[in-house]
């Protein structure tokens, strides 16, 4: 829910369904490790395994505000 808000911020056209899901991915990919070093917040590796872990245990994952906060 946190990223269609990032994308309403940047004036993206409601019509790109899949924009909260690219922009997260992207997010993922290029910047979230850097970020985890930078700040000192869990690893990619942790962030996978507890993502896991709560899938095994048949809950779905959620991506808090605050796992990707900004002070």
């Amino acid at each position: 829910k946190i990223w269609r808000e990032i994308t309403k911020g940047l004036n993206l056209p409601t019509s790109i369904t899949s924009a909260a899901f690219t922009l997260r991915t992207q997010y993922m990919k290029y910047l979230y490790a850097y970020e985890c070093e930078k700040k000192a917040l869990s690893s990619p590796a942790e962030l996978q395994a507890a993502i896991d872990g709560n899938r095994r245990e048949g809950r779905r994952p959620s991506y808090s505000s605050s796992l990707f906060g900004y002070s």
